[in-house]
């Protein structure tokens, strides 16, 4: 059901795998909290607010989508899905929780460099990744001043699989959002860690050069032909051998 409201969604909606898969957390989430009889409480003018803002006609979509299942959400949890949504999609219907100068942009960038000191990756060169960061930030940062509690039922999980860059992450957060009086809560952490682990991984994939032995039964000449192919379509591939059974 969560996939089936991004599916709502076109294509483009997310930027990134990291982007997806913290904003199918939060849905998860939400549903599960709403078929439990535990929908998640807005402030009525944020709710009002970020509902009236939707001009895609994304609200409307979703209640028919999930009244098809046979769950009714209240307004609140309406709204909660909707800033959770990724990219261009998701925020707006901050104003409620007041206007505060709080620069995003830079938060992101003073968390991703305490990363860096530590894993050696540079991930603010990628200024889309700090762009989509700097956002996440501001929903955390709402939510904690709304006062919305969430529960981040993986959070041991990425505790086991992302230990050390818990550490950086929950350091780094503390010393950066207690200028503004925020305390994050482990639940909130978590799900930022997943968010940062994500986007390490997928670049780690990326410096990732495979090497390919390329054998063919008709010949050393079909076989460079196959070699011009998978050169075309992966751009990033190692070194590439051509040889027969005979060189092994």
């Amino acid at each position: 059901m969560s996939k089936g409201v991004l599916k709502l969604l076109p294509d483009d909606s997310a930027e990134d795998d990291a982007s997806y898969l913290t904003s199918l957390l939060h849905i998860m989430v939400s549903l599960k909290q709403a078929s439990e009889g535990r929908p998640i409480a807005l402030p009525d003018e944020f709710v009002r607010e970020v509902i009236s803002a939707d001009r895609t006609g994304f609200c409307k979509k979703l209640r028919a989508y999930l009244s098809a299942f046979g769950l009714t959400i209240t307004d609140g949890e309406l709204a909660y899905l909707r800033v959770h949504l990724p990219g261009r999609y998701g925020g707006g219907g901050y104003r409620e929780a007041g206007e505060t100068g709080v620069p995003f942009d830079r938060l992101a960038e003073e968390v991703l460099y305490e990363v860096e000191k530590r894993f050696g990756t540079d991930l603010k060169a990628d200024s889309r990744f700090v762009a989509a960061l700097s956002r996440y930030l501001k929903l955390i940062f709402y939510r904690a001043k709304l006062g919305i509690q969430i529960k981040n039922s993986m959070l041991g999980a990425v505790r086991d699989r992302y230990g050390e860059l818990f550490g950086v992450v929950e350091k780094a957060c503390r010393l950066i959002f207690s200028k503004y009086n925020v305390l994050l809560p482990e639940d909130e952490i978590g799900f930022l860690v997943l968010y940062i682990g994500a986007r390490l991984e997928q670049t780690a994939r990326r410096g990732r050069r495979v090497s390919i032995l390329i054998l063919c039964p008709n010949g050393v000449f079909a076989s460079r032909i196959l070699l011009r192919k998978i050169r075309s379509v992966f751009q990033d591939v190692g070194p590439v051998e051509v040889g027969s059974l005979r060189d092994l």
